[in-house]
């Protein structure tokens, strides 16, 4: 099938909406890319003809030859769905990963999302099935890493504290990212180290990113990590913390979730 008429081009523009709708996705804000499967590939008509190859700003060696589909750089995500051959399209990388070359899409001289590098650093430092990325601007996950200092550690048991059922969501927690600069091979790297152990990562003053088995996970991860943030926000504001669960309350969650805790509870 024609690669705009396949079923992720769909879902990939109505995540753009919902991110936008949430006020999370002002402007150029966020991006979102799909790591495709074989049989997906496959599915799509994908002339290469004589693209051409453009280098990355640092190799990916474990991703060679594989393809993405990817929002472009400066795409509003709320308007994914006009030009979507400009605002979105395939790539895929040289047998040594070092560069790309675009399959579909990205006309009239658009290329792959700034963050291209981030995208591919940590889908290739899971083990795993994660194959969506999604970087949005969630408001009160910004303003938790603006307001509060603390570790990833801290961050997490923050989140799991304010909503019984965070813990089932994300047991593995939330990355808190050092600063650096948007787009930069520095933030790829500190985000994949971050990946191995965190499908959340937090980049203080910019926003958050999610990995996913696809779509509806890696947005999932970012709503509810999201209200629990805004909840925590409020509380800061009234200055009141009477009822948080405790960590062996957590402890009690986890258990009854079949889940494991990134950090230990209850101790």
């Amino acid at each position: 099938m024609n690669w705009m008429q396949h079923p992720l081009v769909k879902d990939i523009t109505e995540v753009g909406c919902l991110l936008t709708q949430n006020g999370w996705a002002e402007a150029f804000a966020g991006n979102i890319s799909v790591w495709l499967t074989q049989e997906q590939t496959a599915e799509l008509v994908l002339d290469s003809g004589d693209s051409r190859w453009f280098s990355l700003p640092e190799a990916v060696p474990s991703m060679a030859n594989e393809m993405f589909l990817i929002s472009a750089s400066g795409a509003m995500l709320r308007a994914l769905a006009e030009h979507t051959e400009q605002k979105m399209g395939v790539i895929q990388l040289d047998n040594k990963g070092e560069r790309y070359r675009v399959l579909a899409g990205f006309n009239n001289s658009a290329r792959p999302t700034s963050e291209l590098i981030t995208h591919l650093k940590v889908l290739a430092s899971r083990e795993d099935d994660q194959r969506v990325v999604i970087h949005t601007h969630a408001t009160a996950l910004i303003t938790m890493s603006l307001g509060l200092k603390g570790s990833s550690e801290d961050f997490s048991k923050w989140l799991w504290s304010v909503s019984a059922e965070a813990m089932y969501f994300y047991p593995d927690g939330v990355g808190v990212c050092p600063w650096a600069v948007a787009g930069s091979v520095e933030l790829g790297e500190y985000s994949a180290q971050l990946a191995k152990k965190h499908r959340l990562i937090l980049w203080p003053a910019h926003g958050v990113l999610a990995l996913g088995t696809n779509l509806n996970t890696a947005l999932g991860l970012i709503e509810t990590a999201a209200k629990a943030a805004e909840i925590y926000c409020q509380l800061l504001a009234m200055n009141k913390f009477e009822n948080l669960l405790n960590e062996d309350q957590l402890l009690q969650l986890a258990q009854a979730f079949s889940v494991s805790p990134q950090f230990n509870l209850g101790q």
